[in-house]
């Protein structure tokens, strides 16, 4: 009966905050830990080898969480490529090359300079704003536009609006293990399915009255695919989520570190990235990597049974003074020197088959926007600490305010 007691608390831990729990565990000291969350038996791994050995080497004997996946399918559609494995997900990695070709990245690197512009624009010296509002609103307009070629500013809001709150829902969905399937009919279940179908039919208007396909769009590179809306849906969801986020973070690290806002450090692209990096690395948006065993195995001495599920405490590993020193603190330079064992310990957006496929865009964008943004305004902040809770995605919490600065050293 305790036994019983104890994992029932483990599991009301982990859905009240899994990185809190998953922080607690790994002060125990084992860099794999197998234990009983609730009813079912998981094995926990915050050793950055297992990790990849699990993610890459041996990626064959393990399968994403269907169940974790299942409950944002609202958000991905059923056959979008994040909700696909084996064959289909390669074809469908095949058909998106060309979203990612020396092309399509030219076209989109000036989508978002435009973005920037637009958004960045309207803010003013000593105003204070959300990071994560701004981040938000910007980077969904350069997924619609980059990915589906919505340009209209009215109908990107409507899709927004539709998005954002399906989001929230599928996070809290997501989050817990309890939460009653779809076809039982309660008003949040309702909610979702009629965002779902909202957010759908929105697509496939936008599809119907475009005459051409921006080449490098999703509606370009899967045009012949009957799954078409599923995937506009799948990169409308990956294009914001972890960019949005990780750059709200990168720019509340930067309002509590000011030494790094020096204006001709900026200028420089490895600098920026190094900002980035160290944001990705100390609030990895995909802060835990669930997959489940499928076949009997070992992982080390463990014995793995096949339908056992695995966590890789991706934050853990991150935030580990065992791997990264002075890790708790924020400094981007360690990213500036090519260092192989950084390279090897350092994966916030995964490995493997199915690793994140906007990674490479993802870095761009991140670049274009800090870079737009600081060049325009120096920010600060009061807050003693920054906020945060795990979604879908890690998230800041919304309300962080950050005070601007208009630059005056521009040249």
């Amino acid at each position: 009966m305790q036994q019983m007691i104890r994992n029932y608390s483990n599991l009301r831990s982990f859905i009240g905050n899994p990185v809190s729990f998953l922080d607690g565990v790994y002060s125990e000291g084992e860099k794999i830990k197998k234990m009983r969350i609730g009813p079912g038996e998981f094995i926990l791994i915050f050793c950055p080898e297992k990790a990849r050995e699990v993610l890459l080497d041996k990626s064959g004997s393990y399968r994403q969480n269907r169940n974790i996946f299942k409950k944002i399918i609202p958000l991905t559609g059923a056959n979008g490529l994040v909700q696909q494995n084996g064959y289909k997900s390669k074809i469908s990695r095949l058909s998106a090359r060309s979203i990612f070709s020396n092309k399509a990245i030219s076209r989109s690197k000036g989508i978002i300079e435009k973005n920037c512009d637009s958004v960045f624009s309207k803010m003013k010296s000593n105003q204070f704003v959300d990071p994560l509002k701004i981040m938000t609103e910007l980077v969904l307009r350069n997924a619609l536009e980059v990915f589906l070629g919505v340009e209209d500013r009215e109908f990107q809001k409507e899709i927004g609006i539709v998005f954002l709150e399906l989001h929230i829902l599928c996070g809290q969905r997501m989050l817990n293990p309890f939460s009653l399937p779809l076809k039982i009919p309660t008003k949040k279940n309702m909610r979702i399915l009629a965002l779902s179908k909202l957010l759908k039919s929105k697509i496939q208007k936008h599809i119907k009255r475009q005459r051409i396909f921006p080449e490098g769009s999703i509606l370009f590179s899967f045009k012949d695919d009957e799954h078409l809306v599923d995937h506009c849906m799948t990169f409308l969801f990956a294009g914001h989520e972890t960019t949005a986020s990780s750059l709200a973070f990168s720019l509340l690290l930067l309002a509590k570190n000011n030494q790094y806002q020096n204006i001709e450090s900026i200028r420089n692209d490895d600098y920026l990235l190094s900002l980035y990096k160290e944001s990705l690395r100390l609030y990895p948006p995909a802060y835990i990597l669930v997959r489940e065993v499928q076949c009997d195995n070992y992982l080390g001495e463990i014995p793995l049974k096949k339908g056992d599920h695995l966590i890789i405490g991706l934050k853990q590993i991150l935030n580990s003074q065992s791997y990264f020193q002075s890790a708790g603190c924020f400094k981007p330079k360690r990213f500036m020197v090519k260092d192989r064992e950084i390279d090897k310990l350092f994966f916030p957006f995964g490995l493997g088959a199915k690793s994140c496929i906007g990674e490479h865009l993802a870095y761009i964008e991140a670049k274009i926007i800090l870079k737009n943004f600081l060049k325009r305004f120096e920010v600060s902040t009061q807050d003693p600490e920054i906020k945060f809770s795990p979604m879908v995605t890690l998230h800041p919490d919304s309300g962080q305010m950050i005070k601007l600065k208009g630059r005056t050293d521009v040249r």
